[in-house]
């Protein structure tokens, strides 16, 4: 069984760039080797899109949760963006069997995303600031019929020296900043 994973990011070739050798690493890793991606297309203005299928495997999740940070990275440095946490940023669950990972820049051009986009762009936002930080896949609910949702935050040293959990979709709804969907933000 797969799952298409609609990467919507800057249209400038830099990101576009970093997402296709993202893709190349993930298909190296085990179970990776089923990744299909479509050619980039146009998603809205400065937007470009890239479909990727993959397997509903964890390890390619997290693998895909490194690349999409990655394009962060480079949208945060080359672009003028506040705070994930700034005001004006919704959070915003996806229909049922869709998966939009949006970047940094695709966040504030849709002016909302869900867990993997806000946690991803919180890593990044940290990592600009000096800090160790990551987004990690956490399972979240195990269903009958056996599949898994799973919920990504971020997990960073702040100057503590030890690993902090952060979960900038809470943070976001919690000051009531999410659009009128079902509740929770699951992959």
């Amino acid at each position: 069984m797969s799952l298409v994973l609609t990467f919507e990011l800057c249209d400038h070739p830099d990101p576009l760039a970093i997402l296709r050798r993202g893709i190349e690493r993930v298909r190296a890793t085990p179970g990776g080797d089923s990744v299909v991606s479509s050619s980039a297309y146009k998603a809205g203005p400065g937007l470009a899109a890239v479909d990727v299928d993959v397997p509903q495997d964890p390890r390619i999740y997290q693998a895909f949760l490194f690349v999409l940070l990655e394009i962060d990275l480079w949208e945060r440095a080359f672009l003028e963006l506040p705070s994930i946490l700034a005001p004006g940023i919704l959070f915003e669950t996806e229909p049922q069997g869709v998966e939009w990972w949006r970047s940094s820049f695709a966040i504030r051009h849709r002016g909302a995303g869900d867990c993997e986009d806000l946690a991803t762009d919180y890593a990044a936002e940290l990592v600009g600031q000096g800090y160790d930080a990551a987004p990690a896949l956490e399972l979240e609910l195990e269903r009958r019929d056996g599949s898994r949702a799973f919920h990504v935050v971020v997990m960073a040293d702040t100057g503590s020296g030890e690993l902090e959990r952060l979960d900038p979709s809470a943070d976001i709804e919690a000051r009531g900043a999410s659009l009128p969907e079902e509740a929770g933000s699951w992959l």
